[in-house]
């Protein structure tokens, strides 16, 4: 193992954020002899999670595969329910509504697609909207569900889906997720951070306590504090509300 190896990661913030970051990176260092690495989460304990529901695209689904985790489990433990789409209202106009249901709208027809051929029916008139074409959508309007199934390209699987659940209670899971395969949670305060003189790199964060926590690698998980990108690096954050200033 080179000098520069990295040993030792330490998450700064802990939530849905932090524990998003802790779950893959303990799957994938620890317990593995030829790259140990610790994992190291600081939280503390004075600052609340921001909101309490979190609603997701469908790549929350390979997330989730990736980690192994038991869809069923999943759902009990972070009592989710199934997303098939978002509606947007008032997006173009007052009183426009748009629902972006997840999916296509059914296998190609003739190798192309059928969005393809319902927007050149629509152009010779009489066609309804695009919506009643989207298994999603209608699914959504209906209150109805089943997962995608089949491997042959057909409406039953042209579609996909997510899901919403208590963003508390799923960063509790994934917290338990990580810390079962070693990582390490320590409740504190940060109070200071330590760079490194040679480069300006992080070295460690010191708590209120006392406790000085060094690592290799700082992912920034503090949210709106930003405590290391922005304290520390001085890193501001990018204004978004007019992106035609930028």
């Amino acid at each position: 193992m080179s000098d520069r190896a990295i040993r030792k990661i330490v998450i700064v913030g802990g939530g849905t954020a932090g524990w998003v970051t802790a779950a893959p990176l303990s799957q994938a260092f620890l317990g593995h002899a030829q790259r140990p690495c610790e994992i190291v989460l600081v939280e503390s304990p004075e600052l609340g999670t921001i909101g309490v529901g979190e609603a997701t695209l469908p790549t929350i689904r390979y997330y989730n595969e990736v980690l192994g985790l038991d869809v069923v489990e999943f759902v009990r433990k972070t009592q989710a329910t199934f997303k098939l789409g978002i509606e947007f209202k008032d997006w173009g106009h007052l009183g426009n509504r748009f629902f972006h249901g997840f999916g296509d709208f059914g296998p190609a027809i003739g190798n192309r697609s059928s969005v393809m051929h319902w927007l050149r029916l629509h152009g010779l008139g009489g066609m309804g909207s695009h919506e009643d074409w989207s298994t999603a959508t209608v699914m959504a309007k209906r209150n109805r569900f089943v997962p995608p199934e089949g491997d042959v390209a057909s409406a039953a699987n042209a579609y996909s889906y997510a899901f919403h659940f208590d963003a508390g209670l799923y960063a509790a899971y994934l917290r338990d997720y990580a810390m079962q395969r070693g990582a390490e949670r320590i409740e504190g305060t940060i109070v200071d951070v330590e760079l490194r003189p040679e480069d300006g790199f992080v070295a460690a964060v010191k708590l209120r306590d006392g406790r000085r926590v060094d690592g290799d690698l700082f992912v920034d998980c503090s949210g709106f504090r930003a405590l290391l990108i922005g304290d520390a690096m001085t890193s501001a954050y990018n204004d978004m509300t007019n992106p035609r200033r930028r």
